[in-house]
């Protein structure tokens, strides 16, 4: 007979008991009556905390003015979330130059110049150098988000200490204390890649965000199921 476990990341399988986090989750960040900003997934390798993050972020994602982007722990966070913003239809990633170009036979004198021939106009597009860094570029996008009235969701799936991590993390936390900038963080990690972050003297932010830990099901509520 088939199983109904399954032990993909991220995949519930038929057995799966449903606690409600993930409601939770996405009720606290959609609520204008909430001031949660961040919540960590913390548990051990294979209590559930990739399914309740994808639960989250699916529920999210239905929502029209919820913009959901997922980044992966292990590449450079930033560089990735840069390119998948700059994909949005509202987000202006090219500046238009025009050169302009004469074939013309003049004749007359100083003062006076009188000529016959055409003109022509080129149009180039070149990548907008008004993004001369990385987290000013990232700044921008969300701004041009916020303004348009979307809420952005960052997403980091099994979550681990790095230096482009830290790196990421700070910029977040940064764009979080702006009131103009709707930015919001969901990850998942061990209780020790958690608290690895806890030795950056800039992420205090981060080390005080909301928890949920799984925790092993209890025998009554097996039964249940």
């Amino acid at each position: 007979m088939a199983s109904p476990f399954t032990f993909t990341p991220g995949m519930a399988g038929e057995a799966y008991i449903d606690m409600h986090y993930a409601d939770e989750i996405a009720d606290n960040f959609n609520s204008p009556d909430s001031e949660k900003y961040v919540y960590k997934i913390l548990g051990l390798r294979g209590a559930g905390k990739s399914v309740v993050y994808s639960y989250a972020l699916k529920a999210l994602k239905q929502k029209p003015d919820w913009l959901v982007y997922t980044v992966s722990s292990g590449g450079d966070p930033l560089k990735t979330l840069i390119g998948l913003m700059s994909r949005e239809a509202f987000i202006p990633s090219y500046e238009k130059n025009v050169t302009f170009s004469a074939d013309a036979s003049a004749e007359g004198n100083i003062r006076v110049l009188r000529g016959t021939g055409t003109v022509s106009a080129e149009v180039e597009q070149t990548p907008n150098q008004h993004y001369y860094s990385d987290e000013a570029a990232i700044k921008e996008m969300i701004a041009i988000a916020s303004k348009k009235g979307y809420k952005i969701l960052v997403g980091i799936d099994d979550i681990a200490k790095t230096k482009e991590m830290a790196s990421f993390l700070s910029i977040i936390g940064d764009m979080v204390l702006d009131d103009a900038l709707n930015v919001y963080l969901l990850c998942t990690g061990t209780s020790k890649n958690i608290e690895d972050f806890a030795d950056e003297p800039h992420l205090s932010f981060f080390v005080r965000g909301d928890k949920i830990e799984i925790k092993r099901l209890s025998t009554h509520q097996m039964v249940v199921k």
